[in-house]
């Protein structure tokens, strides 16, 4: 099974549904970091790189969104290989939606992230 739906039936419809929680999931985390990204602030240059290696270690990073968008990729190509052909596009449909929700999701992440970066801290 994908990754994520072990023990699902092989009910195609019950394993779609899972596969879309899981781009939810990983939506709502790259919103909730990008968020919090957001509202950080510095007192100095070494407080803002402490704090960002902080997010980074925690995996608020452009890599660790990508390994969840790949995960739900995966998931949906893995539904899409053994689904009914009735089903494939409707399947389809769900995949590209999904696929627009994660880089709408990351590109809020990767600007936050961005912008953190070069957030001037009170100091300066």
């Amino acid at each position: 099974p994908p990754p994520g739906l072990e023990g699902v039936s092989d009910d195609g419809d019950e394993c779609m549904e899972d596969a879309r929680f899981m781009c939810e999931v990983a939506c709502a985390r790259m919103r909730q970091q990008a968020s919090i990204l957001q509202r950080l602030r510095f007192t100095t240059l070494s407080d803002r790189e402490a704090k960002l290696a902080s997010l980074a270690e925690r995996g608020v990073t452009r890599a660790g969104a990508h390994t969840m968008a790949g995960q739900v990729f995966s998931a949906m190509r893995k539904i899409m290989q053994v689904a009914r052909p009735g089903n494939k596009n409707e399947i389809i449909s769900r995949f590209f939606a999904a696929q627009n929700r994660l880089e709408h999701s990351f590109q809020r992440l990767d600007n936050a992230l961005s912008h953190a970066s070069k957030r001037l801290p009170k100091s300066v």
